[in-house]
């Protein structure tokens, strides 16, 4: 009966693989922050205020691990007689890793 001969991987080599195996070069992590109101809406963030107008939708990218608070701010035109909102207009957001 013959024996089966197994090739090794440097033991070096292998922690270098292991190393390199899950980093990455940039910041993944993003979301997008869509206008369906009639007017333009700021948003802050991360000390940042972001200025999405009517209609459009502006993406936050490279954002850090973290826990993060956001506020929303819109202005009723004075024509309207009513208005609503959808979701949270204030509040905090997770980030974790590529999200």
């Amino acid at each position: 009966m013959k024996k089966k001969k197994y090739k090794l991987i440097p033991l070096p080599l292998f922690i270098l693989i292991l190393l390199f195996a899950g980093c990455e070069t940039s910041v993944k992590n993003s979301f997008k922050v869509t206008n369906d109101a009639a007017a333009d809406i700021v948003v802050t963030f991360r000390a940042q205020t972001i200025s999405v107008a009517s209609g459009q939708t502006k993406e936050i990218k490279e954002i850090p691990q973290g826990t993060y608070s956001y506020s929303t701010f819109f202005t009723v035109p004075p024509s309207a007689t009513s208005y609503s909102s959808s979701g949270d207009v204030t509040g905090q957001v997770v980030i974790k890793a590529s999200t």
